[in-house]
Parts: structure tokens; sequence; C-alpha cells
């Protein structure tokens, strides 16, 4: 029997999280956050464009177990930006500008009246 993924020496996501689980807890609470939120406020939620999730990572019986602690809009990378040497965030921020161009030519599109 191998050890439980949060005790291997060698904390690699490819080799810990192979099963993706830690992405699946994620996407099925962003996939219940949203509608909820939606359904409270009555409004579209900014998490479809852009949300970070705090989530803690405990173990319990010898299996992963997860919580979200914090639900933020705001994805705080100006934290890491000094450290960042060799531009490895460099794809989160395109991506996050491509994802705010989309939807404002979205936006702008329903607000002549335009498709979708």
């Amino acid at each position: 029997m191998s050890d439980p993924w949060l005790a291997a020496p060698n904390l690699s996501p490819a080799q810990i999280d192979a099963d993706k689980i830690v992405e699946r807890f994620a996407l099925r609470m962003l996939a219940k956050l949203v509608p909820a939120y939606e359904f409270v406020t009555k409004q579209r939620s900014g998490m479809r464009i852009f949300v970070r999730l705090d989530i803690s990572v405990f173990l319990a019986d010898g299996t992963p177990r997860f919580f979200v602690n914090e639900i933020n809009n705001d994805h705080c990378s100006s934290m890491f930006q000094a450290g960042d040497e060799g531009y490895r965030n460099e794809i989160l921020f395109q991506e996050l500008a491509n994802v705010l161009h989309f939807h404002t030519i979205q936006d702008r599109k329903l607000r002549r009246g335009g498709a979708q």
C-alpha cells in the first residue's frame, strides 16, 4: 500500500493528484456557488469570469477531505509577481485578460441589442 498522497515525499501535483480530486472538488463547489449567488442577488455572478477559492485539505481516515475557507473575486496575483522571475504566472495574466476582453465585447453587444 502506498503512502497517502499528502504524506508523499514529493508534492508534485502531477503525482499527488493524478485523479484531479482537488480540481473536481473546486469545480463542483463553483457549480453550486454561482447559481446560489445569482438566485439570492438576482444578477449574474462575477464568479463566471474569475473566482479564487481558498480550499483547505485534511485527512480523515486516510482519505483527503476538502472545504472552502474563503471565496474572493480578486486574484491577488500581485503578491507573487516579485518572486516570478521566470514569468510562470504570465499564462494566468494572459488568460485573465482574454476572459475580461471576451466578456467586455459580449456586454457591449448585449447593450446594443445584438446577438450573443
